[in-house]
């Protein structure tokens, strides 16, 4: 007797997404860990830190699914150049040593909302759970570059307001 799997075969082109997307989530970990190895500021440091770790989490996730689903996945491994890092981040640099994460952060985040949404919106899942997964996923990372955009904002709008003062005050 030939055993018949009694769960709905995954497609080539969901399958193609769902690896699309884990190079995606790794791509963005190892850039924003290198891109924190630069940056000197503590607090800014850590923000591209939790991003870092949060879509490495997730890669994990979509990783450990596309096994049990007897996915192969084939990545596409890229090596960040130090100084192309180095550079980038003096790109995005203000006065006072400060960063513009939002800058920085602005092309991934609109790639991976971007990624998750066709996922969701343009592919037929087979599983609930995974379907569940991905759009809670894509509710976390909305909200980890919500966070960074609110951090930015105040710590630019706290560097506004002494630049303003120091301006009344000569």
């Amino acid at each position: 007797m030939i055993f018949k799997p009694s769960f709905p075969i995954v497609s080539k082109h969901f399958s193609y997404k769902l690896c699309n997307l884990l190079s995606l989530l790794n791509y963005t970990t190892s850039e924003y860990e290198k891109i924190a190895e630069e940056i000197q500021d503590k607090d800014e440091k850590m923000a591209l830190l939790s991003i870092a770790a949060e879509t490495n989490q997730y890669a994990a996730e979509i990783s450990s699914q596309l096994k049990c689903l007897n996915v192969a996945y084939l990545s596409a491994h890229r090596d960040f150049d130090s100084r192309e890092i180095l550079e980038y981040v003096q790109t995005v640099s203000t006065s006072n040593d400060k960063h513009n994460l939002s800058a920085i952060c602005y092309e991934n985040e609109h790639s991976l909302v971007d990624t998750y949404g066709d996922i969701l919106q343009n592919e037929y899942i087979p599983f609930p759970f995974l379907k569940q997964m991905i759009s809670q996923q894509l509710t976390g990372v909305k909200l980890a570059f919500m966070k960074l955009r609110l951090f930015d904002f105040l710590q630019f709008g706290e560097l506004r307001r002494r630049n303003e003062l120091s301006f009344q005050l000569s």
